[in-house]
């Protein structure tokens, strides 16, 4: 792929990113309701190491497609321009 295919396939459309938003606030929802319990602290902190590994990586997909939906933006205004 071209970095052009790239970055163009990295631009998610309006209801992709509501998914996105969506799944990411049920995910803090569900690390805040975790409950603690000293007696399993192993079961706790792997949970909540999953949850966060969960919502940085829709974070990164989230920032990855505005990203790139403004570097499209530019080039086609530069482009627009010469």
């Amino acid at each position: 792929m071209t970095d052009q295919e790239i970055q163009a396939g990295m631009i998610l459309n309006d209801s992709q990113l509501g998914v996105l938003h969506n799944m990411r606030t049920d995910i803090a929802e569900q690390k805040l309701n975790l409950d603690f319990t000293p007696n399993d602290i192993g079961s706790y902190t792997q949970q909540e190491a999953f949850l966060s590994g969960q919502l940085k990586l829709l974070g990164h997909l989230i920032d990855a497609s505005e990203s790139s939906k403004k570097e499209v933006l530019e080039a086609a205004r530069q482009s627009n321009q010469q």
